[in-house]
């Protein structure tokens, strides 16, 4: 995914995205449809027969293919734009994903461990314990950024123990 991480492709907003979509696939996808209607079949015709290039388009499946592209890439548009017109960041977003994941994993394979944030050491200026210090390390390793995560880890933990108390 084009986000602002050292193992991304590369870094593109929405806005960006958006524009690419609709100037390299969208729109020349719909100019090379209506290219391969049926009634503009004759513009790739070649006379007399006998001269014609013999490789044959099979038209009907290029213009599904192009179609179910089409179909894709102006989905994925209208998920960008509503992703945009409502301030989502996907860094932001996949920050708390991860972190979420993690929290799992350590649930999953850790169920006695106790959902802590740990504590703020002041000289690091940072909160420190198992599950924060696991899930920088862990985060380090899946995105090759360093970052605090202390409200990822937060809010995590926070809405992990609201779940547990509803669930009994």
């Amino acid at each position: 995914m084009p986000i602002a991480y050292p193992i991304a492709p590369f870094d593109a907003s929405l806005s960006r995205r958006i524009a690419w979509l609709e100037t390299q696939v969208i729109n020349p996808s719909e100019k090379l449809l209506a290219a391969l209607a049926p009634d503009k079949r004759p513009y790739f015709s070649d006379w007399p027969e006998e001269f014609a290039n013999k490789a044959r388009v099979n038209f009907e499946g290029a213009a599904s293919e192009l179609e179910c592209l089409l179909e894709n890439a102006s989905e994925l548009r209208a998920s960008l734009i509503t992703q945009r017109d409502q301030g989502i960041s996907h860094l932001s977003e996949m920050r708390y994903d991860i972190v979420f994941n993690l929290v799992e994993i350590l649930r999953q394979h850790f169920p006695e461990l106790k959902l802590s944030r740990g504590q703020f050491d002041r000289q690091l200026g940072i909160t420190i314990g198992v599950i924060p210090d696991f899930i920088r390390a862990a985060y380090l390793e899946i995105t090759g950024t360093s970052e605090q995560l202390d409200a990822p880890i937060q809010t995590t933990l926070d809405a992990v123990r609201k779940n547990q108390r509803k669930s009994r």
